[in-house]
């Protein structure tokens, strides 16, 4: 997507259900002491949490949790110095 923006393209599996998931982040890559490395990818999406079967019987219904949930993600990974 450009100026370190990205796409991430796959599956997402929660509660034995699969469905396709495609969401932009972001992907920094940071110079540590020592030669090491960090990475940080930053992101979020929107999933229909009843398409993944998350909320049954009285929760099923949106009036108090709504359908739409946004998920977060942000993630850090460290390399170290070869």
């Amino acid at each position: 997507l450009g100026a370190n923006r990205y796409r991430a393209d796959g599956v997402l599996s929660l509660r034995g259900v699969k469905n396709q998931l495609s969401f932009p982040f972001s992907l920094t890559i940071t110079p540590l002491d020592g030669g090491a490395k960090q990475a940080t990818m930053v992101g979020d999406f929107t999933l229909n949490r009843l398409n993944f079967g998350i909320g049954q019987g009285a929760w099923k219904s949106t009036e108090a949790i709504g359908d739409s949930v946004n998920v977060q993600v942000h993630i850090v990974a460290r390399a170290s110095g070869i």
